[in-house]
């Protein structure tokens, strides 16, 4: 853990305790610039204020908010999206293994799936398809994968499809 992650922990923690239940709830669903606190550490790789905020607060995986990528604001982003989009393996696996919806959308229904691919983290990629991420993405995550990485472009081999049939054309004269 980076010391300026233990900085940014500890007036998290100097912030939340000692206040009542009610208090914190109401703190944690507040969101600054469109995004929550949980949002805002999905999407920095902030791994160990991600956890606390889940494991100690209990607060919802779920709720979305607005961030902002590559110039452009995101509304209604998950926090899970905005792990995979940003690249944060160990985030994706965190918000998977509190049953974070594999699936979820953002308001223009972009995916955590289509996210990660768009931005090709591959790793991050197999991790969703393994745990389930909706396969009508990966005719598109292919191509994205294809176009940015084309050493890793491995998708296919995770949801296999079928052989294309090789016909010949006859001359017909």
């Amino acid at each position: 853990m980076e010391l300026k992650n233990v900085t940014e922990l500890y007036f998290l923690v100097l912030l939340l305790e000692g206040k009542s239940a009610m208090e914190n709830a109401k703190l944690l669903k507040t969101t600054t610039t469109g995004a929550t606190p949980l949002l805002m550490a999905c999407r920095h790789g902030h791994y160990d204020i991600a956890l606390y905020l889940i494991k100690r607060h209990k607060v919802d995986i779920e709720q979305t908010g607005s961030v902002m990528f590559d110039g452009e604001t995101i509304e209604g982003a998950p926090p899970l999206w905005c792990a995979a989009a940003a690249g944060h393996l160990n985030i994706v696996k965190l918000l998977i293994r509190e049953d974070a919806i594999v699936n979820s959308t953002t308001k223009t229904n972009s995916t955590p799936l289509r996210a990660a691919c768009f931005d090709g983290h591959y790793e991050i990629v197999k991790y969703l398809v393994e745990h389930g991420a909706g396969v009508f993405a990966i005719r598109l995550c292919t191509l994205l994968l294809l176009c940015q990485h084309p050493s890793k472009c491995l998708i296919h081999n995770l949801r296999p499809e079928p052989p294309v049939q090789n016909y010949e054309i006859a001359d017909s004269m």
